[in-house]
């Protein structure tokens, strides 16, 4: 299969400012790139090959292109998909990071924590996303609980002063 036109423009765009460095027009330059890249056998942009034209992107930094045809698919569909098909999602790093910041901020030791997710997933961790949001958010209803009790006692007190 032959390059694309896209990989050609991507080729142009990386190798413009090397080439003038160097002292090159980048058509020599890539020329002399694609030269070395197929061991001698190519010397025209207009012979280059996928793979080849791909070996050059990726030489001058770039990023290679998917062959034609095979259109990768966005996150969110492929997360879509999964939610549809039941997978379960694995808790992300930011998650428990999130997670143990919440319990660090609240005072909770790791053993703390290990027994509230036994209580409430009955797992010592979570181990997916819903499981993990759960005891966020149970840490956060215990944070709002606190700040309307403080709130609460202030006003109560403050009555009292008062009076």
């Amino acid at each position: 299969m032959l390059k694309t036109n896209e990989q050609i423009k991507r080729m142009f765009g990386l190798a413009s400012r090397p080439a003038r460095e160097a002292g090159w027009e980048p058509k020599e330059f890539l020329e002399d790139i694609a030269s070395q890249v197929s061991g001698g056998l190519v010397e025209r942009l207009s012979c280059l090959s996928f793979d080849q034209a791909n070996a050059i992107i990726h030489r001058l930094g770039g990023e290679p292109l998917n062959p034609p045809g095979s259109r990768l698919t966005s996150r969110r569909t492929v997360n879509y998909r999964r939610q549809k098909g039941g997978v379960p999602q694995i808790a992300t790093a930011a998650q428990m990071k999130f997670l143990n910041d919440l319990a660090a901020g609240r005072g909770i030791t790791d053993a703390g924590l290990k027994n509230l997710c036994t209580r409430m997933i009955k797992k010592p961790r979570p181990r997916t996303s819903a499981e993990a949001n759960k005891i966020i958010e149970a840490i956060k209803a215990m944070n709002a609980r606190d700040r309307v009790r403080t709130t609460s006692r202030e006003r109560v007190g403050s009555s009292k002063e008062a009076a």
